[in-house]
C-alpha cells in the first residue's frame, strides 16, 4: 500500500469525462442560440418606425401588431 495515495484517473475515464464536458457543452450553447432567436419584447429601435424595422416579424411589442396588420392591409390591396 502506497502512503500517499494519490487519485489517478484512468485513461478511458478521463477521456469520457471529458467527452461528456463536450456534450454538455455544445448542448448549452445550443439552448442559448436556440433561446435567443425568440421573440423580441421591447424595441430595440426607439427610432424607426415599427414598418421599416427589421425586427418586425418577429417583434410582440403591440405597435409592432398595428404595423403588421396595416402592411398586410397594403399587400392585399
Amino acid at each position: 500500500m502506497k502512503p500517499s495515495a494519490v487519485h489517478e484517473l484512468p485513461r478511458r475515464a478521463w477521456l469520457a469525462s471529458c467527452g461528456r464536458c463536450a456534450v454538455l457543452g455544445a448542448l448549452a450553447a445550443a439552448t442559448g442560440v436556440l433561446a435567443g432567436r425568440g421573440q423580441i419584447r421591447r424595441c430595440p429601435e426607439t427610432t424607426r418606425a415599427c414598418a421599416s424595422c427589421g425586427w418586425l416579424p418577429r417583434c410582440a411589442v403591440p405597435r409592432a401588431a398595428t404595423a403588421r396588420a396595416a402592411q398586410a392591409l397594403q399587400e392585399d390591396h
